[in-house]
């Protein structure tokens, strides 16, 4: 499960789908300024019963403390749910490609190792000779 702010949920998985193709029991949960923390926890519960087949749960959201991640530690126990905040793309590609090979503790860790490892400066990387 994907949610930030504003379209940004929504982009990501159509963006990760375009490159791996359909993701099943994925939900996108969009953000908006309008929103009040009833409706944001509504959301969040939608989306909880459309992807929890089995339980578990990993919620990608964008920021660490912002509405999403923090209303949806709420439902932490009854979904056996994991929170990693700074979703980017290659973390949703890595849970679309490993999704099924891993239990949720294993996949939060590898995703935010993923996460981690993919966020680069130019200026840092090692220079190849051609």
């Amino acid at each position: 499960m994907v949610a930030a702010h504003g379209q940004l949920a929504t982009a990501l998985l159509k963006s990760a789908e375009g490159i791996v193709g359909s993701i099943p029991r994925v939900a996108a949960v969009d953000i908006s300024d309008s929103d009040t923390r009833q409706s944001i926890e509504a959301k969040i519960e939608k989306a909880l019963r459309r992807v929890a087949a089995d339980g578990s749960v990993l919620f990608l959201t964008d920021i660490f403390g912002a509405s999403a991640g923090n209303l949806a530690r709420q439902f932490v126990s009854r979904y056996d749910l994991r929170i990693v905040a700074g979703v980017n793309l290659p973390m949703l590609l890595e849970v679309a490609t490993h999704r099924d090979e891993e239990n949720v503790d294993k996949l939060s860790r590898r995703v935010e190792k993923t996460g981690k490892v993919a966020v680069l400066d130019s200026a840092r990387m090692r220079k190849t000779k051609r």
